[in-house]
């Protein structure tokens, strides 16, 4: 199809004619404009009301809760373009997947993207309560339901002896990298409905990473 409009609100004729590609492309561009302050001109008014009687997002979006990384801020996305789930260390849990799997299986978007961060306060957090006891560490009662999926790509992530504390910035990005790509593993081995569609020509599950230091979105 031709390239798709970032000030059109997204309809179903438009969702099924899109490929992932296409979608892709959208997003990135979106991303472009977000860095360089050349945002889209959007009348969100006028986008609510076109939305209100039924929605057609193009991707689902994995993020952290970090206040820096909002989806649809930094893809310049407009009301109803992608559906957004966002928990700190961007990993998935089963609510989730249940919710992953409706925007995809039944309301039709195309691509997943699991999107990790630089200076992620839950991946830096991990790396520095590795072989701790985290709630006792830090008096959160549930933190460990946090750093537990992240300490897999910590242990993961062998180049570094030395120094493989969360002051060590390049060390931090690379487990960020590897807990985008486990988290991905795990939606695929814990969902048949995405891994199903994963494995089809008409659907696309990403990682990428955002750098909290200049807006820009790297897909891995």
């Amino acid at each position: 199809m031709s390239e798709l409009d970032p000030c059109q609100v997204v309809t179903k004729d438009i969702q099924n004619d899109a490929s992932p590609d296409d979608i892709l492309a959208l997003l990135t561009a979106g991303n472009q404009r977000f860095r360089y302050n050349n945002m889209a001109s959007r009348k969100h008014s006028d986008d609510v009301v076109a939305t209100a009687g039924g929605q057609a997002p193009l991707a689902v979006v994995l993020a952290c809760m970090d206040s820096r990384v909002g989806p649809e801020v930094i893809f310049d996305a407009g009301v109803g373009d992608i559906f957004s789930i966002r928990v700190a260390g961007n990993i998935v849990s089963s609510e989730a997947l249940g919710s992953m799997e409706y925007g995809c299986g039944v309301a039709g978007s195309k691509v997943v993207i699991v999107i990790g961060h630089t200076r992620c306060g839950a991946v830096n957090a991990t790396i520095d309560l590795m072989g701790k006891d985290a709630v006792g560490e830090t008096g959160l009662g549930n933190i460990a339901s946090v750093t537990g999926p992240i300490g897999r790509a910590v242990e993961q992530e062998t180049s570094e002896s030395d120094d493989r504390s969360s002051q060590n910035e390049d060390f931090s990005i690379r487990v960020t990298e590897l807990n985008v790509l486990q988290t991905i593993k795990d939606i695929r081995e814990k969902s048949s409905v995405i891994d199903k569609l994963a494995s089809g020509d008409d659907f696309k599950i990403v990682g990428a990473v955002y750098d909290v230091r200049n807006g820009e979105v790297r897909f891995l």
